[in-house]
């Protein structure tokens, strides 16, 4: 069974806090309330800053917070499936002036 997921990034640093870079085929952290397991099949819809159309990416969740805190919102960290690296080389150039930069962000 696969999961889908929406979500849509209004901003670049909402962006960099969610993406997911020290997966081998990158990621994004996804803040939701729908339960998940590890190693779960997600179809997951998103939409980058500044565009309208959703992009359509399937992974499989590698990480998840369960309770949200003062750092963190509750979610699931997608790892992108291999194989396509189009979605990690997308949104690295968008990030490209924040990676690297120390920011904590919502994942590890």
């Amino acid at each position: 069974m696969t999961t889908r997921l929406t979500h849509s990034f209004h901003s670049l640093n909402e962006l960099h806090l969610a993406y997911m870079a020290f997966v081998k085929s990158g990621g994004l952290f996804i803040p939701c309330e729908q339960p998940t397991e590890l190693g779960n099949r997600v179809e997951l819809l998103y939409t980058l800053p500044g565009e309208s159309e959703p992009t359509r990416v399937f992974g499989e969740v590698v990480w998840f917070n369960p309770q949200a805190d003062s750092q963190r919102p509750r979610g699931v960290g997608i790892a992108f499936a291999e194989g396509d690296e189009s979605h990690r080389e997308r949104i690295e150039q968008l990030l490209a002036d924040q990676l690297g930069s120390g920011q904590l962000t919502w994942t590890l």
